[in-house]
């Protein structure tokens, strides 16, 4: 992630994203395409689409759109047993409901899909982690 990110540069070979080397990227729009999940994500004690709102505070997205990245990422099956489905309290400190742990991941999943500036909530390719685009070193490719 070090190089896929910019803060190394790869000392032979190149890496490429759908062909163009991350070298003709502009660093601030190349770290836009990638998120971190952790294996154990943060808990926000808010409703489900408050959370999943959290990875795009300045966008303001519409819930719409926070429904169709839910849908996308497949958090959306959890979201759809919850009392109020999208406007259910989570976390179990302000008495709300508790999500497993695959569960919260697939939630962290939808936020950071919702960050990207590029997305398009109505393409499941932007999203869902099977069809993430694959780096390689030129080294690789040979």
């Amino acid at each position: 992630m070090r190089i896929a990110g910019r803060f190394y540069d790869p000392e032979a070979g190149r890496i490429t994203i759908d062909g163009v080397d991350i070298r003709d990227i502009p660093l601030a729009e190349l770290r836009k395409l990638f998120s971190i999940m952790f294996q154990f994500p943060a808990h926000y004690q808010d409703t489900v689409a408050n959370n999943i709102a959290l990875g795009a505070l300045a966008a303001n997205p519409e819930r719409s759109q926070i429904e169709a990245v839910a849908k996308i990422t497949g958090a959306d099956i959890a979201i759809q047993q919850l009392p109020r489905g999208y406007d259910s309290l989570l976390g179990k400190q302000f008495g709300g409901a508790e999500l497993s742990g695959g569960q919260w991941q697939r939630l962290a999943l939808a936020t950071s899909s919702t960050s990207k500036k590029t997305t398009d909530f109505t393409k499941p390719s932007l999203c869902q982690p099977k069809n993430q685009t694959r780096l390689m070193s030129s080294q690789e490719k040979r």
